[in-house]
């Protein structure tokens, strides 16, 4: 089982500071130019936009189409089992049908750039909003799925997802619609169809912010890797993720660890309140999963505690963790200092840990022709997450925690090429 890394697309554009030109993956976030050495982050306020150039037209006489770009994990609870893949998908966002629905493969062979409001070129309106994504592609996932599968799903939840604006270039010739990478015709131009056309969107809200990449408490370096969203300060021990357009900061806790070469993992702890469901303690927990262990004292009153990876990977292996932690229930005396260790980079965020606390929920219950119609009545709203760094040592193959005693396949793991030094 490889990890997952789906199609990353790559991004052109010039180094804020001196110009130099710079190469991003379209899930980067943290950029160091090859040049001037500047480490920015990429600030934005909701999702980025992106457009491809036209091979040979104008810039300035292009239009360019709304393609909505979304990736990430989908699970689903079905009788009675959790499924879950992989979704990479394009789709046009305008009711204009004369245009292609999807981009195809073209991306994966040109590279991007980012729109950018100073633009003069023209960019036809979206039909569509970010909450419209979700649904459109869940509801496209269950239609696919319904050539096979035509029973009830109780409960579905995308993790990790992605989505992103990308521009496609189109321009108008002899009474004709082109593909502006392809330069060739793709429909006649009518009246009802230029109408589309120049329906343009107003570029508010589309800036970009490259701030440099300094701890708002002591100014000392950031660390993170490429596509990191929480970047760690070594000075004063605190991390920060981006909220809004700009660095607020993150709760963490970091497991002890008395030997040496250990890479810390991240995890999302979460305490969730329930509705729909009686879910409080340990005690609960336990007895929803069946766990083959004696309620000892005190487990009434303690609370219990959702985990989550805070890390994009194979949904199966993202599930498996989730469900392993959240069955253990690690606690302990945790630091808030970093050791001088490699860090596995935050790239999932907590809200995203959250949409799969119910996924969690199903997966670990045993009693499943029971529990499964309950999942659309039941509620969840988090009462507190605090991040957590737990110590895996690497030998040959496999990530081992000594104290939780499971491994982890590190090809199974992605970001372990883009550890945070600190």
């Amino acid at each position: 089982m490889s990890g997952y890394r789906g199609r990353s697309f790559r991004v052109e554009y010039d180094c804020p500071q001196c110009g130099g030109p710079v190469e991003l993956d379209e899930t980067d976030r943290f950029l160091s130019c090859g040049y001037c050495r500047a480490r920015l982050y990429i600030l934005s306020r909701g999702y980025l936009r992106y457009y491809l150039p036209p091979s040979r037209h104008p810039l300035r006489d292009t239009i360019f189409v709304p393609y909505w770009r979304f990736r990430g994990m989908y699970f689903s609870a079905r009788p009675f089992e959790i499924r879950s893949k992989v979704l990479d998908t394009s789709f046009l966002s305008s009711d204009a049908d004369f245009l292609p629905v999807s981009m195809g493969l073209r991306t994966q062979a040109l590279k991007l750039k980012f729109a950018s409001p100073a633009m003069t070129s023209r960019y036809m309106v979206s039909s569509s909003g970010l909450d419209d994504v979700v649904l459109r592609v869940e509801r496209t996932s269950r239609v696919v799925e319904s050539f096979t599968y035509t029973g009830r799903v109780y409960h579905s939840a995308f993790v990790g997802e992605t989505a992103s604006m990308i521009y496609s270039p189109v321009y108008v010739k002899n009474r004709a619609i082109y593909d502006g990478v392809l330069d060739r015709p793709i429909a006649n131009l009518t009246q009802l169809r230029e109408e589309k056309l120049t329906q343009f969107a107003r570029k508010k809200g589309w800036r970009i912010n490259f701030v440099p990449a300094l701890c708002p408490d002591c100014g000392w370096d950031l660390a993170g890797a490429r596509d990191s969203i929480v970047l760690l300060c070594r000075n004063c021990d605190t991390a920060w993720s981006p909220v809004r357009g700009a660095f607020r900061k993150v709760e963490f806790r970091v497991a002890p660890f008395r030997g040496t070469q250990a890479v810390f993992i991240p995890f999302w702890k979460m305490e969730i309140s329930f509705r729909g469901i009686d879910l409080h303690s340990v005690a609960d927990l336990m007895k929803l999963a069946n766990l083959p262990r004696a309620l000892k004292p005190g487990l009434e009153g303690k609370k219990a505690h959702f985990w989550s990876p805070a890390f994009r990977g194979h949904p199966r292996v993202f599930m498996r963790l989730a469900r392993q932690m959240t069955i253990l229930q690690p606690d302990g005396e945790y630091k808030d200092a970093f050791p001088r260790a490699p860090f596995l980079p935050v790239t999932l965020d907590s809200g995203e840990a959250v949409e799969s606390v119910k996924v969690t929920l199903a997966s670990i219950a045993v009693a499943k022709r029971k529990f499964f119609p309950r999942l659309p009545d039941i509620g969840v709203s988090p009462k507190s997450v605090v991040l957590m760094f737990f110590p895996f040592q690497l030998r040959g193959t496999e990530l081992i925690s000594a104290d939780f005693r499971f491994s982890i396949q590190k090809n199974t793991m992605r970001g372990m090429e883009n550890l945070i030094k600190l």
